[in-house]
């Protein structure tokens, strides 16, 4: 599994958590073959302090193979319940949520921030929820309670990097997933990814990934003419 150029070996209960902003592919030999169960769910459904710990930065994933069968009894009966709809469904998917993302941050060595880091850790997902709208340090201090020079601070202590770097990689992520997966025009990625114009949207996409947006849509293209 490649999650944001970052390379992770898939085995029989591999778990990972996937960002909605994240870019990630699978990547199968040939005569291989892959099986894979998707969880979604928002951070609404969690508790705040594992909402923190879930917001760390790198990707979250582990190895649950001596638990594979429980994995799988947990959410066979989790299918079921979505699809009869009793009373306290709900409440029980929010639960499984939870244990599912208590279970990955433990194996994973992720701890739950000290209350320090639960600042950072809100505005990164505040960004990550809100990235498509007029979204400022100013904005989400305000939201978050603080003020702009402190959440600043504290957020580039937590996350190396600055609030406006973490912003425009979230917004240049979702842009890519959005070339490479949709035909629709510059613009209109440029402005649902949250950028105010197509030519600023061009300049970071260059400055970040070292094309243009037209330039890494034409190669794919062609890349797939190709096959």
């Amino acid at each position: 599994c490649v999650i944001n150029d970052m390379r992770f070996p898939l085995s029989r209960g591999t778990m990972f958590l996937i960002l909605p902003t994240d870019m990630h592919r699978y990547e199968i030999a040939p005569g291989e073959e892959i099986n894979v169960c998707t969880v979604r769910f928002t951070s609404a459904l969690l508790d705040r302090e594992i909402v923190a710990a879930l917001s760390g930065g790198a990707p979250l994933i582990a190895d649950f193979s001596d638990r594979f069968d429980f994995l799988c009894a947990l959410l066979q009966e989790t299918r079921r319940e979505y699809l009869q709809r009793e009373e306290f469904s709900e409440i029980l998917f929010s639960g499984v949520c939870e244990r599912l993302a208590v279970m990955l941050c433990r194996r994973a060595g992720r701890a739950a921030p000290a209350a320090l880091n639960r600042i950072a850790a809100a505005a990164a997902d505040y960004i990550n929820r809100g990235y498509q709208g007029r979204i400022t340090v100013q904005s989400t201090a305000k939201a978050l309670g603080v003020s702009p020079n402190y959440l600043g601070k504290i957020f580039h202590e937590n996350m190396n990097m600055t609030f406006a770097e973490y912003l425009r990689r979230v917004r240049l992520i979702y842009a890519l997933n959005r070339i490479i997966n949709t035909d629709d025009t510059m613009q209109r990625i440029a402005l649902e990814s949250g950028f105010s114009a197509q030519s600023v949207f061009s300049r970071e996409f260059r400055k970040y990934y070292g094309k243009s947006p037209t330039e890494l849509r034409g190669g794919k293209m062609k890349t797939e003419e190709s096959k």
